[in-house]
């Protein structure tokens, strides 16, 4: 999942990977970007749910669990696919430079 996140220039909440939970990931929302705009798409398009952030995160993560039979393969290619079309939804394109988004 990391790896193919990475690809699309989104980066984890949670910097260190000995920090971070195996089964729920979290991943920060670039600037710009409609959070619950990105859920819905992956919902209605996909049937993959992408929960937002809660309390201090609200708005600022996207949260996706990799566990049980989302934990496949192709479940999590699924997650990469609604990332991907979701983010081109918006004009979101991979940061040129670490940190900086572009529309």
């Amino acid at each position: 999942l990391w790896q193919g996140l990475g690809e699309l220039g989104l980066q984890p909440y949670v910097p260190d990977p000995k920090d971070r939970l195996v089964t729920v990931n979290t991943i920060k929302v670039p600037d710009r970007v409609d959070c619950l705009a990105l859920c819905k798409h992956a919902m209605d398009t996909y049937a993959v749910e992408i929960a937002g952030g809660l309390g201090p995160s609200l708005g600022k993560v996207w949260r996706v669990g990799v566990m049980g039979f989302n934990a496949r393969p192709m479940a999590v290619e699924q997650v990469l696919v609604a990332f991907r079309h979701g983010l081109a939804q918006q004009g979101w394109k991979k940061p040129a430079a670490a940190g900086k988004s572009e529309l």
